[in-house]
């Protein structure tokens, strides 16, 4: 939950300030190192909706970016990516890209 009120801080936070999606990315390798891939397989740990509400909200961050078009698409993308590669290593559908995932991608191309 704390890690997920940072990212959508964030998210918030980058349509007016430069830097915010490189904050971002520090946030989520924080995250990445607290949560393992055998926690996230295991709901017990981790609920797999705020694991993807987190990508999300840093996938958003990136969309919403004052970088040059350019970059952001691509970095948006990049994480996208990342998240599928997730639902791949855990084998959990629930671990994936969602509708809003994709809707915030869309987003970044317009």
């Amino acid at each position: 939950e704390a890690f997920l009120v940072v990212f959508k801080s964030l998210a918030r936070a980058s349509k007016s300030q430069s830097g915010t999606p490189q904050k971002g990315e520090e946030w989520m390798g924080r995250f990445q190192k607290v949560f393992s891939i055998e926690d996230m397989k295991n709901n017990d740990v981790v609920d797999s909706k705020a694991v993807v509400d987190c990508y999300n909200a840093l996938i958003e961050c990136w969309a919403n970016s004052l970088e040059d078009p350019n970059i952001y698409v691509a970095r948006t993308e990049r994480w996208l990516n990342k998240l599928m590669q997730l639902q791949k290593e855990t084998l959990m559908n629930e671990l994936g890209p969602n509708t809003q995932s994709f809707n915030i991608f869309l987003h970044a191309l317009s």
